[in-house]
């Protein structure tokens, strides 16, 4: 049902939870999250109310503003299946999050890939890929000199 890219938006909003958590040095199950989508309000008797997507789902689409709504509530329905967060009986609709410990773990564990991952790729765009440049132009160098040094005999 999930794919890569669902995968990565869902590691998103965990991480994201993660970080908000350990600025208020606080434990996750002290900090609220609100990741609800913005909705209109019909009521008998009185004006229509345009209720605007909740802060944090605000703050996330801000850094990813090319996912669309129907891939965050896809990957907001996901964490919930698979029990990454909670939300409260009393506030539905994606108001009230709190992350699990089973989604802190997954965020942790996130995080601490991240910059292994961006080593081992610094590590062969920076030096790996530049050696292989090197030796394939130093042995046509070197086949091409060979060629003429035996033909100008």
């Amino acid at each position: 049902m999930s794919d890569n890219k669902t995968e990565k938006i869902i590691d998103n909003i965990l991480c994201f939870m993660k970080q908000e958590i350990e600025k208020a040095g606080t434990q996750p199950e002290n900090v609220s999250f609100d990741f609800s989508f913005s909705r209109t309000e019909k009521y008998l008797n009185a004006k229509e109310e345009t209720i605007p997507d909740g802060e944090d789902l605000l703050a996330l689409k801000n850094s990813y503003p090319k996912i669309k709504n129907d891939l965050w509530e896809k990957a907001l329905k996901l964490c919930l299946t698979h029990k990454y967060i909670h939300e409260s009986p009393y506030e539905p609709n994606y108001k009230k999050i709190h992350i699990t410990d089973k989604g802190m773990a997954r965020a942790v564990s996130v995080s601490k890939q991240a910059p292994l991952k961006n080593y081992f790729k610094n590590l062969l765009l920076e030096h790996t890929i530049p050696c292989i440049i090197s030796a394939v132009i130093g042995s046509l160098i070197t086949l091409i000199f060979t060629y003429f040094s035996g033909v100008c005999k």
